[in-house]
């Protein structure tokens, strides 16, 4: 458990635009339009993707994270964005929760072993 703690905060550290945030934050920037009109929707979408990919390749580098989420190796980054983005879509409820609870809840919902 440790390591996927210190996974975790080392992905929090690689992308401080979300670090420490709630799902309503995640939401915004991960709701930017596919073809951005400015660069605030640009600084959005990167944000969303490097914080997503960041907390995602944490879990990945733990023995601990890997055995409560397994993502198939071909499933691609903006699936797995897609994945954290629906979920925020269908639990409005849920949206004041940390940004990292809630990513992981939304791809191990998708992606758990059974």
């Amino acid at each position: 458990m440790d390591k996927l703690i210190v996974g975790l905060l080392l992905a929090l550290l690689a992308t401080p635009a979300l670090a420490g945030k709630t799902g309503n934050d995640l939401y915004e920037a991960c709701s930017k339009p596919t073809h951005p009109q400015s660069m605030d929707d640009v600084a959005g979408s990167i944000a969303c993707n490097n914080y997503v990919t960041g907390v995602i390749d944490g879990v990945r580098m733990t023995h601990a994270g890997m055995e409560q989420i397994s993502i198939p190796s071909n499933v691609t980054g903006q699936q797995i964005q897609d994945i954290v983005l629906q979920y925020l879509k269908l639990h409005p409820e849920k949206r004041h929760e940390p940004a990292v609870y809630l990513i992981l809840t939304a791809v191990s919902e998708a992606f758990s072993k059974q």
